[in-house]
């Protein structure tokens, strides 16, 4: 404990490449613990940042409606490798898959009854 009564933090740094390394030295930050620098760490681009975050969003409607890939990718007529490879972040849904699924994370139950109905 600390004099304010508080822990102190402890700073970790989970794949410590050597430019993060250089960038945390040149603001005088130094961590606690260092795990061994991620071999596929790399630059992001904007693209991949956008198709990380839709798949991550995919996932989640999916796991709110309590749906594994195959039931999400047969109750909503979507191909399964489709979804797979939108989750993982390999491929952006077209615009209007992503306009469909804005719907579908809007009125499930409804898009899914009309589907049904067809």
């Amino acid at each position: 404990m600390t004099d304010t009564g508080r822990r102190p933090v402890m700073f970790v740094l989970a794949s410590a490449s050597p430019r993060r390394l250089e960038l945390l030295k040149r603001i005088d930050v130094t961590p606690d613990l260092v795990d061994p620098a991620d071999c596929d760490d790399g630059a992001v681009s904007a693209a991949g940042l956008e198709r990380g975050l839709m798949g991550r969003r995919i996932r989640k409607l999916r796991t709110r409606l309590g749906l594994s890939q195959a039931e999400f990718a047969e109750r909503y007529a979507i191909p399964l490798a489709n979804i797979r490879q939108y989750e993982i972040g390999r491929t952006l849904p077209p615009a209007a898959v992503r306009a469909y699924l804005r719907v579908i994370e809007a009125e499930p139950e409804h898009v899914a009854e009309l589907l049904q109905a067809a």
